[in-house]
């Protein structure tokens, strides 16, 4: 199932992109483009640039760029058929899926049970405000510390001690009733409501869709303390986590999410100013989890105690930190610490924001753990410290953490390095975890899986660190992270002319001129019309240089000529070293080729006077593509 192509183009070009952004981040007109801070990462100076003439965004800090759709999508953490709703919805836009009559009718019931869950929401809602019967619910929230504000922030309810109190109001089939987790027939073959006399925690997805619920038990109200929805077509507690609709936010401004064990101890983190708290829905954390954590942030915080799910949970986070990179950091509270409790305290928001700030790794948390169940004063102490601690550090895949880890362990336990090590050779030693490098991707408007797009020798992403032509920066030791790619300045530069539409230079650029695959693959989409709507079906890497390009600016002074000239002469000295090359081993070919070898000495040195300069380029780039074995690229 996708949007109708057409409606994608009608919604990206009547998106305002600088209106839209304007509702995100405080822009100001800089000459042709608009400047602001970037809601991607912290600075104090402007470096985010916005083109309305070009519809883009690009950030020379970061260097995060797009159009108005991939930026609704990162800041409001949707994807790609959500945020084309989104934009459609500003718009007025009805937008059209091709799909299949099987595909429209799952739409349209997945539709359905999301109203249904929304209207439910509403009535727990309303009863919880007004209702006579709702006493001792406000009761207990009150007692909890919850005041209007909060209860109105995430749509907190109370569903009637009464059979069918939903189902009456809502209306709905029985079937509709069961499929949305609300109802079902019981044993007299009665309609009957999933939830009665519960304080209600609605839960929606990460796009803000109405789900499901938990429900706790209130004080002397039947076991057990907290009910939650059953397995539906919308509601999988494996996929599933509560408040991340609104949580993704400031995860995504902060880089870091934390994961709670329940919805009392998110709304603390809310309470305290740390609005990037979520929970698992009555089950543990899952690779379903993670993944989808890794959308929004590369730190998760773990608020529970991360260490008594032992070996088993150690295996897992260590496994998804390197398969999805992120890290994996635990908030160490004081025992026995509620985060919903304590930030009821008069010190407690201040201990809640002081243990995610110095959250330390997982293996780490671990490792302290075990020191503080032993005493370090006393030899034995000491011995069954460093005994415990090894044991845990074996856990861990890489080998050059772990032994990091041992000269901290056998420094706290006044043991020789040498010993430790002998003694973590004795275990069984953390599995090596293979990852796949990623392929290059593009965005589909389909509901499937992205397609492989072009498969270039440079890995993604664009860096500009070093603008010197054939060198490669140095690997920087962490797995899966890319070399910069190198672009010739010459050529940087002559494609930003051709951007900004320098008309000498767009007659005369060819294909032969550009040296890298990334600058050749650059030359072809801007040489094409309209190429700006075109970037999302390009290489990231491809897509973010012309980005950067288009929002950077030609300087005034500038002489396009002079720079196209640069260029040619460096194209032909590539192709005069590979004649030269190919002739050195055979003297009377070098003869032969020695007046095209004078030819071409003569021609470059005519590039460097004004007068002759253009007459040069023309015969330079004449030759050039008639020896290019790519004579018919241009």
């Amino acid at each position: 199932m996708g949007i109708n192509s057409d409606d994608i183009e009608k919604v990206r070009d009547g998106a305002d992109i600088v209106g839209v952004i304007s509702q995100f981040v405080a822009l100001r007109k800089t000459g042709n483009n608009w400047m602001g801070l970037c809601p991607f990462h912290n600075e104090k100076s402007p470096s985010f640039s916005v083109s309305a003439e070009k519809g883009f965004y690009y950030c020379f800090g970061c260097q995060k760029s797009g159009d108005v759709i991939s930026f609704v999508e990162e800041q409001e953490g949707l994807d790609f058929p959500a945020a084309m709703e989104w934009l459609a919805g500003k718009q007025g836009v009805q937008l059209r899926y091709e799909e299949s009559g099987v595909d429209s009718a799952r739409r349209s019931r997945k539709k359905r049970l999301h109203e249904l869950v929304e209207n439910t929401i509403d009535i727990y809602h309303e009863r919880l405000i007004g209702g006579p019967d709702a006493g001792k619910a406000r009761s207990y929230l009150r007692g909890r510390g919850y005041d209007r504000d909060t209860v109105e922030q995430f749509k907190l309810g109370y569903s009637p001690d009464d059979w069918d109190v939903v189902s009456k109001q809502l209306k709905a089939s029985s079937k509709d009733l069961q499929a949305a987790g609300l109802g079902f027939v019981n044993r007299r073959q009665r309609q009957q409501d999933f939830f009665r006399d519960r304080v209600m925690f609605p839960i929606y997805d990460a796009n803000g869709n109405a789900v499901g619920f938990g429900g706790r038990q209130l004080p002397e109200g039947q076991p057990p303390k907290y009910k939650n929805s059953a397995q539906t077509d919308i509601y999988d507690k494996s996929r599933l986590l509560y408040a991340l609709n609104w949580a993704k936010k400031d995860a995504v401004a902060k880089n870091e999410i934390i994961v709670c064990e329940g919805y009392t101890d998110v709304i603390g983190y809310f309470n305290a100013g740390l609005p990037r708290a979520v929970a698992t829905c009555g089950t543990s954390l899952t690779e379903d989890h993670v993944r989808l954590l890794k959308k929004f942030a590369s730190t998760v915080v773990l608020s529970f105690d991360a260490d008594s799910a032992g070996r088993a949970a150690a295996d897992k986070f260590y496994e998804w930190e390197k398969r999805y990179e992120v890290e994996v950091r635990v908030a160490d509270l004081p025992d026995g610490a509620d985060p919903g409790e304590l930030a009821q305290q008069p010190d407690g928001p201040a201990q809640l924001q002081a243990a995610v700030e110095n959250a330390i790794p997982f293996l780490k948390y671990r490792i302290e753990r075990v020191l503080a169940n032993e005493s370090l004063e006393s030899p034995e102490g000491r011995a069954r410290a460093a005994a415990a601690a090894i044991a845990v550090v074996a856990e861990h895949p890489n080998e050059l953490l772990r032994d990091q880890y041992v000269m901290e362990v056998a420094s706290r336990t006044r043991t020789e390095p040498s010993r430790m090590r002998q003694m973590l050779q004795r275990l069984p030693l953390g599995r090596p975890i293979d990852r796949p490098e990623p392929a290059q991707k593009r965005r589909s408007g389909n509901d499937g899986p992205p397609v492989d797009e072009y498969s270039f020798n440079e890995p993604p992403p664009y860096f500009d660190d070093d603008p010197e032509l054939g060198g490669a920066a140095e690997d920087s030791g962490f797995v899966g992270t890319p070399r910069p790619i190198v672009i010739d300045p010459r050529e940087r530069e002559l494609l930003r002319l051709l951007i900004h539409n320098a008309s000498d230079v767009r007659d005369r650029a060819h294909l032969v001129l550009f040296s890298s695959e990334t600058t050749r693959r650059a030359y072809e989409v801007v040489s094409a019309d309209e190429w700006e709507k075109r970037l999302d079906d390009e290489p990231e890497h491809v897509a973010n240089l012309l980005r950067r390009l288009a929002m950077e600016q030609v300087e005034g002074e500038s002489d396009p000529i002079e720079d196209l000239g640069w260029v040619v002469h460096a194209a032909a000295m590539r192709a005069r070293t590979e004649i030269a090359a190919e002739a050195t081993t055979d003297l009377d070919s070098l003869r032969k080729l020695q007046p095209l070898l004078q030819w071409l000495n003569d021609r470059t040195e005519e590039l460097q006077g004004s007068d002759l300069r253009l007459a040069a380029i023309d015969a330079l780039l004449a030759w050039l593509v008639s020896y290019s074995p790519e004579a018919d690229g241009g």
